[in-house]
């Protein structure tokens, strides 16, 4: 409880006087948690061939429901508005997840929680891929941002990235 005290004094402290700083970690924090260089694959019992194919499917996953996740937030607005209500209500449903973590740690275990809200919205995404209503220029412009802020977390964290899968 002492530990705990102490360490939210300081936390306090430190946002305190130095807010942009704090505001640089936070987005650096919140590129690592939607970057899909940090599958989620890295279980201590898996060993070899396992731990390659768990870590390749969990990266793969991670890149199709970002992905066609981020699509279907672009089709809400294409809904018809009852729909568009209970879709808003669970975006907002999803970004809530994250904000009580991001400012404190990232670990990509913590994304468990927004993967089913990002299923809903990759269904969406997928279904209007299959209705040929997905507009090119949105799409290459959020895949475009998603791929280049995995692109910026390996680059800024490449020692760490190569360090989990060394012995692959």
């Amino acid at each position: 409880i002492g530990a705990n005290n102490m360490a939210t004094k300081g936390a306090i402290s430190f946002i305190v006087s130095n807010p942009l700083e704090f505001l640089k970690l936070t987005a650096l924090r919140t590129s690592i948690y939607f970057s899909f260089a940090r599958p989620t694959g890295f279980w201590f019992h898996l060993h070899g061939v396992s731990k390659k194919i768990t870590l390749t499917l969990s990266a793969l996953y991670a890149i199709l429901l970002f992905s066609l996740g981020l699509l279907g937030f672009w089709q809400i607005r294409n809904l018809v508005e009852e729909d568009k209500k209970r879709a808003k209500l669970l975006l907002f449903m999803l970004l809530m997840m994250p904000v009580s973590i991001i400012g404190v740690i990232i670990e990509t275990r913590y994304r468990f929680l927004v993967y089913p809200f990002f299923a809903v919205f990759a269904g969406l995404g997928l279904r209007e891929i299959l209705r040929g209503k997905i507009l090119r220029k949105p799409a290459i412009i959020i895949l475009g941002l998603f791929f280049l802020n995995t692109g910026l977390d390996v680059a800024r964290n490449f020692g760490r990235i190569i360090e989990r899968i060394h012995g692959l």
